[in-house]
């Protein structure tokens, strides 16, 4: 009597079959784990935007308070001594403000950001003052991350 070997035969087809599949599955993976980081990142951008532009609103408002305040100053000066005397009032204005040479600068905070505003105050003409900065900066230290996370 004959004995019948099992075998199986597994052809040249059967082994594409298996390597793309663990090629679609591998990159599969690798796209989920770039879209979740594209999204942490983006999550992250979002976050900064509207602290800058709260921060920014914020130094908007202090401006419309000194323009009010300057507008005042001129309308109540009757020489430009007076009127630029009467300009160092503005650090009682805003917080944390400093008045020095016809520069006024003030910061305004969060946790995370600080935006600082210099501003030229001018002699009414055409303009009352000039914004000479307006720039944000972060309020810790950078770091180095030497990290390299792998899967």
């Amino acid at each position: 009597m004959k004995e019948h070997k099992l075998t199986m035969n597994i052809g040249i087809i059967s082994f594409m079959s298996i390597f793309i599949i663990l090629a679609i599955v591998v990159f599969a993976l690798l796209s989920l784990s770039s879209a979740r980081s594209n999204a942490r990142l983006t999550n992250k951008s979002i976050q900064q935007k509207e602290q800058y532009y709260a921060l920014s609103s914020q130094g908007e408002e202090y401006l419309k308070q000194i323009d009010d305040a300057l507008y005042t100053y001129y309308q109540s000066s009757s020489s430009k001594e007076e009127y630029f005397t009467k300009t160092k009032q503005l650090t009682t204005l805003v917080p944390q403000s400093t008045y020095k040479d016809h520069q006024f600068h003030f910061q305004v905070k969060n946790d995370t950001t600080t935006l600082h505003v210099t501003l030229n105050i001018l002699y009414p003409g055409d303009k009352l003052y000039e914004v000479q900065t307006w720039a944000s900066s972060p309020n810790t230290e950078w770091k180095k991350d030497d990290g390299l996370q792998v899967l």
